[in-house]
């Protein structure tokens, strides 16, 4: 689904990830920086987007694998309207990652490139990306390579 984003950059492989500090769905503080040294799938999405519930099972495919990896976190960012949407739909599908809640027209969309969802960017230990444009089964093999590589 394509996002209509001000001030859009174009985020490289290589490039040190935008700092963000949101909102998780159930009001707690979300600070990219707490999860410095881990990579950080980080998930772009919203329920009234087809592909990116469609894209959920790679992303449950994904947090299942790894979870109980000390260097791995998942973190979604929805862009629905308003929390109580997203936050209903993560407790029906018993999403157990962290969940974060941006709204549309959000800065971090911006930078971090994101012009349509599902978008699904892999941040490595030291902050910077590791990969982007992840999406369906690859996503899996891109954490696992990441992490066997050790970087």
């Amino acid at each position: 689904m394509k996002l209509e984003v001000e001030g859009q950059r174009n985020l490289a492989v290589g490039e040190m990830a935008p700092a963000f500090d949101v909102k998780t769905l159930d009001g707690k503080r979300l600070r990219l920086a707490d999860f410095r040294g881990k990579f950080v799938l980080i998930d772009f999405w919203a329920t009234w987007c087809g592909p990116c519930l469609e894209q959920e099972r790679y992303l449950k495919a994904a947090f299942d694998a790894f979870h109980n990896h000390e260097r791995f976190v998942l973190v979604s960012l929805s862009l629905d309207d308003k929390p109580e949407i997203p936050r209903e739909y993560v407790a029906k599908h018993d999403l157990k990652w962290l969940q974060g809640f941006l709204g549309q027209g959000s800065s971090v969309t911006a930078s971090y490139g994101v012009t349509s969802i599902p978008a699904v960017i892999l941040v490595g230990p030291d902050g910077k990306v590791f990969a982007r444009g992840l999406g369906g089964p690859g996503i899996k093999v891109a954490v696992d390579e990441a992490i066997r590589s050790g970087s």
